[in-house]
């Protein structure tokens, strides 16, 4: 009975859409930079803004740097090497030495999301052509990739202390830069990086911050940011709020006037061509404004998302011109001996004990934040500020009407079905159930993962036999409103592109619940409003979050809710309520318990306390 539809007709593009709006919005306020002195006046504003997207970065302390071990080959050499980029944070890699007796350019190659890491065979015939052309070149292991397992690479965790994992990476590879630039065999001012798809998203970043770099060959990376609202890609390429103060555009801008070499696959099914071919338009504008449009080109290939051959030599030759100041013959890869992971790996037995993960470092970051007594007003501010601000609210149209009576369990109720706008692209179903003959009633907004159809009738009928009326709703994205296709994918996406835009979707979400309070006060026929949240831990973090930020609702009862976000095993993975909980900096205002001293003393009711995977807890908090 309470399953029905409440919209015209479905409207799965609802999130879409909307992300598109805002993406767009935030773009044509920003516009392109085009001339020197929009890009000059801009430059350091995306720098310092992108240093503290991911977190900014800790002092340089001693690498601890230890060849363990060395693979001679013919004409080059195979250093097997390990270092901390911070204390604790081991980084394992190799360094490709070519067999020369005087100091030779050097070369960074953070690897993608090859199953193998740095073991993948494309990668490796790589390296070694980049030591027989006579170039120093070092490969290290993503966090949590090959020797580094177990520091964890999908987990979204430090976020909520500020912490990328982007910037973790970065650091890691400046530090490797630190260690590969104090060699004697390296010039310490031609240095070189490339890699590919989230190599290639770190090449850009790398590239971006880290002004030793003289060229640089992002592959398969380089788009218009609005791409970034239409794919699922892992945490380690995800800036907060990035669509907030930068494209990407702006981020390669942040590389000129160094040499940059964009490169795409023409079929690749990532990174769209046109939408690269517009971005290299753009960044060629601001290498144009500075006077060096000779700097920056764009190869492509007819292949799809890769680093074949052809991309390969083309990359040798722009590094033979920035590098070594040569401009020919064109290069010719040559063949090369692939390694075994057994003869590549650094750590065979495993990190050393005094090892760190990326939950030890959420959890040396959330204690070193110290967070100062506040009244509840300043604590809300902070709230508000953490999670994107509130949108100007906007007319709520509703679009209600009368249906037909029902009666759930022995109480006739009065019900109108229909919708309201919480932003000006966003509806929200509703489905007013009053108990009839009551001219004036408290009401309880109910909904749940699916939106209203996941509210039991017999909870509906508790709150009508006891002369409550009950508002179901459908929050963005759930419900009517839901993308199709497997739900947790289109959940994990909305979190992606939420989050990029600087304003989560639980945030968003919180929101339309504090529209539909808006609504109820409208009424004259409802008076107290109480929040009631069916389903996981990620609906009741939506209603602690609108509770807490909202005076005006009397009571919150949560169907789950974790006790804390820290000290916690695991968040699971991507697309789970763990991951899809964190919210970015949210530990800088407080945990669990400071939103619940928001919500103080209005009662809050948990039916379920549940670590951050669902599991329910034996005891409260």
């Amino acid at each position: 009975m309470l399953d029905r539809n409440l919209l015209p007709a479905r409207y799965p593009r609802q999130l879409k859409d909307h992300f598109n709006r805002l993406s767009d919005e935030l773009q044509l306020a920003r516009g392109f930079a085009a001339d020197r002195a929009t890009w000059e006046a801009r430059r350091p504003l995306v720098r310092q803004a992108l240093i503290d997207a991911v977190g900014g970065f800790p002092e340089r302390t001693p690498l601890q740097a230890e060849i363990v071990g060395t693979l001679e080959r013919d004409g080059y050499s195979i250093e097997k090497l390990v270092y901390q980029s911070r204390p604790g944070f081991y980084v394992t890699g190799a360094v490709y030495r070519p067999h020369i007796d005087h100091p030779v350019p050097a070369i960074f190659c953070p690897h993608g999301h090859y199953a193998e890491g740095r073991f993948n065979a494309e990668l490796q015939r790589r390296m070694v052509n980049h030591a027989r052309r006579g170039y120093l070149a070092l490969v290290i292991d993503k966090v949590g990739y090959n020797d580094r397992l177990a520091q964890d690479h999908s987990t979204r965790a430090p976020l909520l202390a500020g912490l990328a994992t982007q910037g973790l990476q970065l650091w890691d590879n400046m530090r490797g830069i630190d260690y590969l630039l104090s060699r004697p065999e390296a010039l310490s001012d031609r240095l070189g990086c490339t890699g590919v798809s989230g190599g290639g998203n770190q090449t850009m970043y790398l590239s971006a911050l880290d002004e030793r770099i003289t060229a640089s060959a992002p592959v398969c990376s380089v788009e218009l940011g609005e791409c970034y609202m239409h794919k699922r890609y892992c945490t380690c390429e995800l800036v907060p709020g990035l669509r907030r103060f930068a494209d990407l555009v702006d981020i390669c801008g942040l590389i000129a006037p160094r040499a940059l070499l964009l490169v795409h696959g023409i079929l690749d099914f990532g990174f769209l061509i046109d939408s690269a071919r517009k971005a290299y338009a753009r960044i060629r504008q601001i290498y144009g404004a500075l006077g060096v449009p000779e700097r920056v080109a764009h190869y492509t290939s007819l292949d799809s998302h890769a680093y074949n051959r052809e991309m390969r030599e083309a990359v040798y030759d722009w590094f033979d011109l920035h590098l070594k100041g040569q401009a020919g013959p064109p290069a010719v890869e040559v063949e090369a001996t692939v390694e075994s992971p057994e003869d590549l790996r650094c750590l065979p037995q495993g990190l050393p004990g005094d090892a760190v993960n990326l939950l030890d470092l959420l959890a040396e970051r959330a204690a070193g934040l110290h967070l100062a007594p506040a009244c509840p007003p300043h604590r809300r501010a902070q709230l508000r500020h953490v999670l994107g601000g509130d949108p100007p609210p906007t007319p709520l149209r509703p679009h209600l009407a009368a249906a037909a009576g029902e009666h759930l369990g022995e109480t006739a109720a009065q019900v109108e079905l229909g919708y309201v706008y919480s932003e000006p692209d966003v509806v929200l179903p509703l489905a007013l159930y009053r108990p009839a003959g009551e001219a004036c009633c408290e009401v309880v907004i109910r909904f749940g993962p699916n939106g209203h159809g996941d509210v039991p009738e017999e909870a509906v009928a508790a709150d009508l036999a006891a002369g409550r009326a009950v508002l179901l709703a459908d929050l963005r994205g759930t419900g009517e409103t839901r993308a199709e296709g497997d739900p947790s994918t289109a959940e994990w996406q909305a979190y992606l592109s939420s989050v990029t835009l600087g304003r989560p979707i639980q945030a968003m979400r919180a929101w339309d619940l504090r529209r539909l309070v808006d609504y109820c006060e409208t009424r004259a026929d409802l008076t107290a409003i109480h929040l009631a949240a069916h389903g996981t831990l990620l609906e009741g973090l939506v209603a602690l979050l609108a509770a807490a930020l909202d005076p005006r609702v009397a009571s919150l009862t949560v169907a789950q809710l974790p006790p804390t976000f820290c000290g916690q095993a695991s968040f699971g993975e991507l697309a789970t309520v763990g991951q899809l909980a964190v919210i970015p900096n949210l530990l800088q205002v407080g945990d669990v318990a400071t939103l619940l001293e928001l919500v103080a003393p209005r009662p809050v009711t948990v039916a379920q306390w549940v670590n951050l995977l669902g599991e329910p807890l034996a005891s409260g908090a």
